[in-house]
């Protein structure tokens, strides 16, 4: 758990010309800054043939202080959750999962709705695990998008923006057997020489 109290806070915004009407962004002023923040973690242990985590942090943020000449007086509370886990099916086989999602989201006055990204992962090995063919997928329910809303002084703004995370690999991946460039430096790695001519 924690807190910030900060003065004289310098922050993003995006103000709209008076004549042009034209909105641009800059960086200005805005007063004070509170926030309050918590977070919880837990997970199994690894080692296992299965291990997980999860956890979750609440935000509450609070401006007070102006906002291209007007009174500014904003505040949101925000949720994040994430989450990973681990299976090792056989030896050979291993499943791995991860997620995260934010609900009631802030970027820079920007209020987000819900967004999310789901992982995985799926490597099976072959040939005494020299081998190894990867699945694996990002963002597979394609919930990464960032719908906004922002509404400050003179300016009014909503729109969405959807990123090229929704991606599908196959990887092949062989090791050869050959010595990383750490195991080579390690002295204890290496054979004791003989120096007596005597034996």
């Amino acid at each position: 758990m924690g807190a910030n109290d900060t003065r004289d806070v310098f922050s993003p915004v995006t103000y709209q010309n008076d004549s042009s009407k034209i909105a641009y962004r800059t960086f200005d002023n805005l007063g004070t800054y509170k926030e309050i923040y918590a977070r919880l973690f837990g997970g199994l242990p690894s080692g296992h043939k299965y291990f997980m985590y999860a956890g979750v942090q609440f935000n509450h943020v609070q401006y007070k202080g102006g906002y291209q000449g007007f009174p500014l007086k904003f505040s949101r509370s925000s949720w994040t959750f994430f989450t990973g886990h681990d299976l090792k099916a056989t030896p050979t086989l291993k499943f791995n999962l991860s997620a995260w999602m934010y609900v009631n989201g802030l970027r820079s006055f920007y209020e987000l709705q819900t967004l999310g990204q789901v992982n995985f992962n799926i490597t099976k090995s072959f040939m005494d695990k020299k081998l190894s063919i990867i699945l694996s997928g990002n963002d597979i329910l394609r919930t990464n998008k960032s719908v906004f809303h922002l509404q400050q002084g003179e300016v009014l703004v909503n729109g969405t923006r959807v990123q090229d995370s929704r991606r599908i690999a196959l990887t092949f991946r062989y090791n050869f057997g050959i010595a990383s460039k750490e195991e080579k430096k390690e002295p204890f790695n290496q054979a004791p020489v003989n120096t007596d001519p005597n034996q």
